[in-house]
């Protein structure tokens, strides 16, 4: 008779997510359990060919502390599901470079940047004059190195429409830098629920329709409220910064600066189609672009360099500042 080895073996569990610290690869089953995780080291979504599950279905934060966490797979985004709260913050963000710019750059229509790792922005603050009769402009000039400060970030071969698809659920930018690499993806859409900003960035989207950094899509009554933070350096066809097709858009702080619309598209910072848009408190929408040849226009179809609405759409402004944009009309 002949003698046999058998080796039974376990099949290879997978790597599992636990609320804690976070480095690395940050585990099969990604954010799904909820709880709080703190990055300790830079973090990443896929490794071997396992991929992070990205969705949110439980009350789930992720403090940066100053390190970036990777969406690794071009595919991949975080989506909220409904009666969940995904809030991002970071303990350990960098502080901003503020100065104030001289005269050998304009006050209106500068351009917010990403480059070395660097953002930069322009807000134009208009102050009355002592005489009661016209106003002062000043340019201040914001940088942000963002090699010090916490951040998520896709890759630059990212496909698919956006970073955060907000699906019903919450979405929280308390700090951080929210950031797309990719040529065509905005980064945050929000499909029902809600986006609360109360600081951090939002850079970098590009989208071929509407909202590079924020959109509101149609028919499902979404919202997003703004107290704090940075829009910036994004672009797309129907606000640069924020495109809002349905639902609510109240801005009483934060700043949305230096975002762009491509040829004939409308609302360099921000865009409203059968929806309502709240401007109050110290909300500033300034030194947004929206470029146009637009000579045989004569029904007036493309313009606003801070703001366009367009149908169906309710704008009340009680405060804030809109400056410094620039703009074929308005």
């Amino acid at each position: 008779f002949a003698l046999y080895q058998i080796e039974l073996r376990a099949p290879e569990a997978a790597a599992e997510t636990t609320p804690g610290t976070l480095s690395g690869y940050i585990g099969d089953n990604g954010f799904q359990n909820g709880g709080t995780f703190v990055l300790e080291g830079d973090a990443f979504t896929e490794e071997n060919g396992k991929q992070a599950n990205l969705t949110i279905s439980q009350d789930t934060t992720i403090d940066l502390k100053g390190h970036k966490l990777t969406i690794s797979n071009p595919n991949q985004q975080f989506r909220i599901e409904s009666e969940a709260t995904l809030t991002i913050l970071d303990s350990a963000a960098a502080k901003e470079t503020v100065t104030t710019e001289s005269t050998s750059l304009k006050l209106y229509g500068n351009a917010s940047t990403l480059e070395n790792d660097k953002l930069t922005y322009y807000i134009t603050k208009s102050e009355p004059n002592a005489d009661g009769i016209g106003t002062t402009e000043k340019l201040e000039k914001h940088e942000l190195e963002l090699t010090k400060t916490g951040i998520i970030e896709n890759s630059d071969q990212a496909s698919g429409d956006q970073i955060f698809f907000v699906n019903g659920g919450t979405l929280k930018l308390e700090s951080g830098v929210l950031r797309n690499k990719a040529n065509n993806k905005r980064v945050v859409c929000v499909s029902g629920g809600s986006f609360h900003m109360s600081g951090g960035y939002i850079v970098g989207g590009k989208h071929h329709h509407g909202g590079g950094g924020v959109y509101i899509c149609q028919n499902n009554n979404g919202t997003m409220t703004m107290i704090g933070g940075v829009i910036a350096a994004n672009q797309s066809h129907l606000g640069g910064g924020i495109c809002a097709e349905d639902g609510t858009l109240d801005l009483s702080d934060g700043v949305v600066t230096g975002n762009q619309v491509d040829e004939y598209g409308n609302g360099g910072g921000i865009y409203v189609t059968n929806a309502t848009l709240n401007l109050s408190g110290d909300a500033y929408v300034t030194n947004n672009i929206q470029t146009c040849d637009c000579e045989n226009d004569k029904d007036n179809n493309h313009g606003g360099g801070g703001i366009a609405t367009w149908m169906n759409s309710e704008m009340n402004m009680s405060g804030g500042y809109v400056t410094g944009n620039d703009a074929w009309l308005a």
